[in-house]
């Protein structure tokens, strides 16, 4: 699945899946993600200012050249995922 400049501003996906997926380009900002499952997911290149992932749990995932102030992630398993800078 690829989700590209999509505006998902203050969107609720509690208890929800991402698997295998790209989401690049894209307004995620007031998102709510809770108790969700990513797996296989990489975020290029998206605003996610003030969304929250509150205990979910990342396996193999990448925020790459992600704007995220204020995102919280509290009691969120990041064992799996990863931040990459632009270079």
């Amino acid at each position: 699945m690829e989700l590209e400049r999509c505006d998902l501003s203050n969107l609720r996906a509690g208890m929800s899946s991402m698997h295998r997926a790209r989401v690049s380009a894209s307004r995620l900002t007031g998102m709510a993600w809770t108790g969700c499952v990513f797996r296989e997911v990489t975020f290029d290149g998206c605003r996610a200012d003030l969304a929250g992932f509150r205990f979910s749990s990342f396996e193999n995932v990448v925020f790459r050249d992600c704007v995220m102030p204020e995102a919280t992630f509290q009691n969120a398993d990041l064992r799996g995922s990863g931040s990459r800078a632009a270079t």
